[in-house]
């Protein structure tokens, strides 16, 4: 009778150890794939973040490229408008200094 005791001990310690095995088995393939899915979120995220990185350098790229043309044209627009008003300013020089000595020899 002890043996028999003793067996179905043994043998309810066998499934115990089985239950603790198959116990630590589960946990260890849901840190698995815990640890899985976490590496994938975080690659995910890190693509996301880097591609509006890039959009975000893109925009500012485009924007002063648009500030930079702006620039230019108001460069050109101040260059030639200081061109008209050296081209007036001669002219006025000119007429004075014409009339100046036009004034000195009498004719006026």
């Amino acid at each position: 009778m002890a043996t028999h005791i003793l067996d179905e001990i043994f043998t309810y310690e066998g499934q115990a150890q089985a239950i603790v095995d198959d116990a630590k088995k589960s946990v260890q393939e849901q840190l698995n794939q815990a640890r899985l899915i976490g590496e994938r979120e975080y690659s995910e995220a890190l693509a996301l973040m880097r591609k509006n990185r890039e959009q975000e350098i893109e925009k500012a790229q485009l924007e002063s490229n648009e500030i930079i043309k702006s620039f230019e044209k108001s460069i050109m627009e101040t260059s030639i408008t200081a061109e008209q008003n050296l081209l007036k300013a001669t002219d006025v020089a000119h007429t004075m200094a014409s009339l100046i000595l036009r004034s000195e020899l009498g004719e006026l």
